[in-house]
């Protein structure tokens, strides 16, 4: 169960009093916020993995539409081919198209390649960054458990002092009463 920054206050008021429970709340809210500030730029955050979610699928968009302009190119050109070759004479087309055919076919191979090659290559840098942004994450947990530690092991010293001075305290005012219960009786 959490426990929230009143049930702290409350607590640490009770044993050392209402401003240097203040004080320490105020000083550890501080040094969390600071030290949020320093990592804060090397943690990616949700917009950022959007961010480039979005743009993988623009690039990917962009590459489609750039793709189906060359086939269209490739087809008018093709068309415009085959015209010029009908009108020079009619047994060159059928010489020419199976070229062409040949010709469109590999371009066909070659287009399937090319694009296999880029979605695997995509993939690759997608998996790479995955993997680079859980190493980030992971390092910025460890170094917040390593501060909360020390933070935990200064408070405890601290409340080892406070429980020493207490126990002085206390001591010095039972021998003050026994001085004077002493002279008293006398």
């Amino acid at each position: 169960m959490p426990v929230t920054e009143i049930e702290i206050y409350e607590a640490l008021k009770e044993q050392i009093g209402d401003k240097p429970a203040r004080i320490l709340l105020e000083y550890i809210e501080t040094k969390t916020e600071k030290e949020f500030e320093k990592k804060k730029d090397v943690l990616a955050t949700k917009q950022d993995i959007e961010l480039l979610r979005t743009a993988t699928k623009q690039d990917i968009a962009e590459l489609r539409a750039d793709l189906e302009v060359k086939i269209e190119q490739s087809r008018s050109a093709t068309k415009q081919d085959i015209e010029l070759l009908r009108t020079a004479t009619k047994q060159d087309i059928a010489e020419l198209r199976a070229d062409l055919e040949v010709k469109i076919e590999q371009s066909r191979i070659a287009t399937k390649q090319d694009i296999e090659l880029l979605r695997t290559a995509t993939k690759q840098d997608i998996a790479e960054l995955r993997a680079d942004l859980e190493v980030k994450i992971e390092q910025s947990r460890s170094a917040t458990k390593q501060d909360i530690a020390q933070l935990e092991v200064k408070i405890e010293r601290v409340r080892a002092d406070l429980i020493r001075w207490m126990f002085i305290f206390w001591a010095g005012q039972i021998g003050a009463l026994i001085a004077i219960l002493a002279l008293f009786f006398k």
